[in-house]
């Protein structure tokens, strides 16, 4: 019969190199965690308060300029535009509609219309004041086409 004997070993640590009980931190990684915490909930902040200090007002009429210019027809949104920065900066237009130009006196009527139009932006372009569009979404679009008794239709000028 066999028995199991302890000896220690001359030199050999009477206690366990691995404990259980866990290993503090050093002073900095400890400095350097609090350092990284306070960043993170400032930038949080930062991205959530920084549409509150842009005027939106500004760039939906950068946007209504630029549709101006591309289209040669007035954009009308009758809803203040919202700025949103996540997840990616973007600048939302709602019940907006195209006019027609007037003819004959007439007044101009709408021939296009969404619920929405949401433009995104470059970040750089938050800061500029006008709206550098890198894409746009329609929501709920409606496209009033009519053909003409010459046989053209209403948009023929968007050639």
């Amino acid at each position: 019969d066999y028995t199991h004997q302890s000896v220690p070993m001359p030199g050999a640590r009477s206690q366990p190199r691995f404990s259980s009980r866990p290993r503090r931190p050093s002073p900095g990684v400890k400095t350097l965690a609090v350092i990284l915490g306070v960043l993170a909930l400032v930038g949080g902040v930062a991205v959530l308060a920084l549409p509150a200090f842009l005027d939106a007002e500004r760039y939906r009429q950068s946007i209504a300029e630029q549709v101006r210019q591309v289209t040669g027809r007035e954009l009308g949104v009758r809803s203040p535009a919202a700025i949103s920065l996540l997840p990616s900066p973007r600048i939302t237009l709602a019940d907006i509609e195209l006019q027609t130009a007037a003819e004959n006196g007439a007044p101009p009527v709408p021939r296009f219309r969404a619920d929405g139009l949401v433009v995104h932006v470059p970040w750089a372009s938050l800061f500029s004041g006008v709206a550098e569009i890198s894409a746009i979404e329609l929501i709920g679009p409606v496209l009033n086409i009519e053909r003409g008794e010459n046989g053209a239709l209403n948009w023929d000028w968007l050639k």
